[in-house]
C-alpha cells in the first residue's frame, strides 16, 4: 500500500475540499503505476485521503488492517481482478462502497459487477472531476449501511435478549417485566396489536423462569371451533355425547409443570372461559365427557388484540375470567410507537436473511428512510415479510425504495383506529357472507370456517339483528 496522507491544495486548484471530503477515505486500486499514482495526487489534492494498491492482491492485504470508505478499482489486474476483490470483500466490509473502473466497458461485465455490490461502474478515461463526483455519490449511497453499521454494534452489546430487540425505553421496561413476572407463577395478560412479539415475552417469563425445563405449549383460539378448542385444551374421553375415539390428553396435561400460553384469548366461548377461570383458581379440569377432575400444574399467559373491557361490558367474555387473567398485565406498543427500534429491528432482520441464504443485503439510504417513515400497521411481522420479499427480489447487492412495495395505508393513529378498522371489515364480511346464504346461521357459520356459537357472538359483538 502506497500513501495514506491528505494533502494541502496546490495553487490554481478551484475551491476548498469540504468537511466530508476531507473524512473520505479512498482506496485506489489499479496496476497501472502512471495511471494510479497521478490520480491518487490529484484526489488527494482536492482533499480525500487516498491509499493505494498495485493489484487485487496487495488490496484483499489491505483489508485485513485497515478500513477505508470507497475503494475505486480497476477491473482487469493480475493475481486478483477486481470482481475476484470485490466478490471476497464486500460482505466483510459492509460500509463500504465501491466503484469499479475499466478499460473495455460491456453491459454484460456492467451489470454482473453491480450484482456483485458495486455501485458505480466507469469506463477510462475518466475525468477527475467526474471520479471525484461518483466518489461522493457512492459514499452518500452507503450511508444507510453505516447507520446500520453502528446499529450492529449495539447488538452485538446485548441489546437483543429473549429474543426481543430494541433499545427504546418500552423495549427495556418489557426486558424488566419479563424478569419481574418470571419470579412467580400469577397469570399474565399481554395485550397489543398482531405482531408486536406478545408470544416472545410469553416465552421470555418462560424461559427465566423455575418452569423452564418444563413445556411452553402455545394454542391460538382464533383458529379453532369452541368444541375443538375444549378438545385441545381438557383432552376427552370416549362417550356417545361426545363421538370421540378414545381418550385424549388435553394440552392442559401435557404442559403440567410448564406454562401454557393462549393466544387471541379474546375468542374463547364463555363456556371454556369458565372452565379455564376453574382452572386457574383451583388447579382443577375435566375432560370433555368425563366426570372425574384432574389437576394440572400450569402458568396460564395469555393475550389478545382486543378490547377486554369493552367484551366484558357487551357479555361476551366473563368478568370473572378477566380479572384472573389480567393479573400481570402488559401492553406491548406498536412500532409506529417506538420508531427508534426500527433501525435495530432492520438489521436484525437483513442479518438473519445473509445467516440463511449466504446472499447478504444491504439499504439504500432512500429505502432505510421510506422503511423509518412508513407506521408499520403489521408490526414486525410485516417487518419481516417486507424485508425477505425486499431481500429476494431485489436487483444485486443493493435494496432500493422501489424493492419494498410498501403499504398504500400508512397513516394508522393509534391502536384503538387500528382494531376498529379491523372490526369493521370484519362485520361487512359476516354481513355479505350472511345475505349470500340468505341468513341462514348455520350454512353462514360454516362458510366462515367458525362455529354457530361464535357466529351468534359475533352478531351480538356488532349489533347485526
Amino acid at each position: 500500500m502506497r500513501g495514506n496522507n491528505r494533502a494541502d491544495s496546490e495553487n490554481g486548484m478551484s475551491g476548498i475540499p469540504s468537511a466530508q471530503t476531507q473524512s473520505i477515505h479512498v482506496l485506489l486500486v489499479d496496476d497501472e503505476d502512471a495511471f494510479r499514482q497521478a490520480t491518487a495526487r490529484r484526489l488527494e489534492l482536492r482533499g480525500f485521503s487516498v491509499s493505494q494498491a498495485c493489484d487485487g492482491r496487495e488490496a484483499d492485504v489491505f483489508f485485513d488492517n485497515y478500513h477505508c470508505d470507497v475503494v475505486v478499482c480497476d477491473l482487469k489486474m493480475p493475481n486478483m481482478d477486481g470482481a475476484a476483490l470485490l466478490q471476497k470483500r464486500i460482505e466483510s466490509a459492509p460500509a463500504t462502497s465501491w466503484i469499479i473502473l475499466t478499460g473495455q466497458a460491456s453491459v454484460e461485465t456492467a451489470v454482473s459487477t453491480l450484482k456483485l455490490g458495486a455501485v458505480e461502474y466507469l469506463q477510462k478515461p475518466i475525468d477527475i472531476e467526474d471520479l471525484e463526483f461518483h466518489i461522493h455519490r457512492a459514499y452518500d449511497q452507503n450511508s444507510a449501511v453505516r447507520v446500520l453499521n453502528e446499529v450492529r454494534h449495539q447488538m452485538a452489546e446485548g441489546q437483543i435478549r429473549f429474543g426481543i430487540v430494541g433499545t427504546s425505553r418500552h423495549i427495556q421496561e418489557t426486558y424488566e417485566f419479563i424478569c419481574k413476572s418470571a419470579k412467580n407463577d400469577q397469570p399474565v395478560l399481554i395485550t397489543g396489536e398482531s405482531g408486536t412479539g406478545k408470544e416472545l415475552i410469553a416465552r421470555g417469563i418462560h424461559a427465566q423462569s423455575d418452569r423452564a425445563a418444563r413445556p411452553f405449549v402455545a394454542i391460538n383460539c382464533s383458529s379453532l371451533s369452541d368444541m375443538m378448542l375444549a378438545d385441545e385444551l381438557f383432552g376427552h374421553v370416549q362417550t356417545a355425547e361426545t363421538q370421540s375415539v378414545g381418550t385424549k390428553a388435553g394440552l392442559l396435561e401435557v404442559t403440567d409443570g410448564g406454562t401454557l400460553f393462549i393466544d387471541e384469548a379474546a375468542d374463547l366461548s364463555l363456556a371454556n372461559q369458565s372452565a379455564l377461570a376453574r382452572t386457574i383458581e383451583t388447579g382443577q379440569f375435566r375432560r370433555c365427557g368425563d366426570y372425574k377432575d384432574r389437576v394440572a400444574d400450569v402458568r396460564i399467559i395469555a393475550s389478545t388484540q382486543r378490547d377486554l373491557p369493552h367484551l366484558v361490558q357487551q357479555k361476551i367474555f366473563r368478568k370473572d375470567f378477566y380479572y384472573r387473567l389480567n393479573v400481570l398485565p402488559w401492553t406491548a406498543l406498536p412500532l409506529r410507537e417506538r420508531r427508534d427500534d426500527i433501525p435495530l429491528l432492520i438489521q436484525h432482520l437483513l442479518d438473519r436473511h445473509g445467516r440463511r441464504t449466504g446472499e447478504p443485503k444491504r439499504l439504500s439510504p432512500e429505502s432505510l428512510v421510506a422503511l423509518q417513515g412508513y407506521d408499520w400497521p403489521g408490526n414486525i411481522r410485516e417487518m419481516a415479510n417486507v424485508i425477505e420479499r425486499a431481500a429476494a427480489l431485489c436487483n444485486g447487492y443493493t435494496i432500493r425504495a422501489h424493492d419494498l412495495h410498501l403499504g398504500l395505508g400508512n397513516a394508522v393513529a393509534t391502536p384503538q383506529g387500528l382494531s376498529e378498522k379491523l372490526d369493521d371489515l370484519e362485520r361487512d364480511h359476516i354481513l355479505r357472507v350472511l345475505e349470500s346464504h340468505h341468513g341462514n346461521k348455520l350454512a353462514a357459520a360454516k362458510s366462515l370456517g367458525i362455529s354457530r356459537m361464535k357466529l351468534y357472538r359475533k352478531l351480538r359483538l356488532y349489533g347485526i339483528e
